[in-house]
């Protein structure tokens, strides 16, 4: 390999590694002698239906109306209607039926470094266990469950064997 052919790749390397564009000067003069040299005259200014949709209106002349596009939505068949309750729209947000609210359970490391931490309670009859995440800047356990409003027993299971009651 000639030496001028690996001093080009380092230095591409090393352009990259930057974060900058390494910008051979060879090949941006083959390039500039293959195209054509602008001048004033030949630019034509383009408008911006024509660069938006890709159409050339001077061939198109009078033929070309705005209305033509198919701009991707269509006019609806039947007026929507909305859920009507008490003369208001209801949202989702305020449907009675989803009345679970986010509630974080946090526990807080302070002896060494579990393997893993989960939770469970009564608010799902102590059969699942919810893995939590781990907050290195905290140094704390945390996992955020949906739960009905209520009052609700729960421990946290350390590695897999002890169960720990939050104080």
């Amino acid at each position: 390999m000639d030496g001028e052919r690996v001093s080009r790749a380092w230095l591409a390397e090393f352009f990259r590694l930057r974060g900058k564009v390494f910008v051979d000067q060879d090949i941006i003069k083959e390039t500039l002698l293959k195209m054509s040299t602008w001048s004033p005259e030949a630019y034509q200014p383009i408008k911006s239906l024509e660069e938006l949709f890709g159409i050339d209106l001077a061939n198109k002349g009078d033929k070309f109306k705005l209305e033509d596009i198919d701009f991707g939505a269509e006019e609806e068949k039947e007026p929507l209607t909305p859920i009507d309750v008490g003369g208001k729209v209801e949202s989702h947000f305020e449907n009675p039926k989803d009345d679970k609210f986010p509630h974080v359970f946090m526990m807080h490391n302070n002896g060494p470094r579990h393997a893993s931490v989960h939770l469970c309670g009564t608010f799902n009859n102590w059969q699942t266990r919810h893995t939590m995440n781990f907050d290195n800047y905290t140094s704390q356990w945390f996992i955020t469950l949906h739960l009905t409003r209520g009052k609700y027993l729960y421990k946290y299971v350390v590695d897999g064997k002890n169960w720990v009651v939050n104080e």
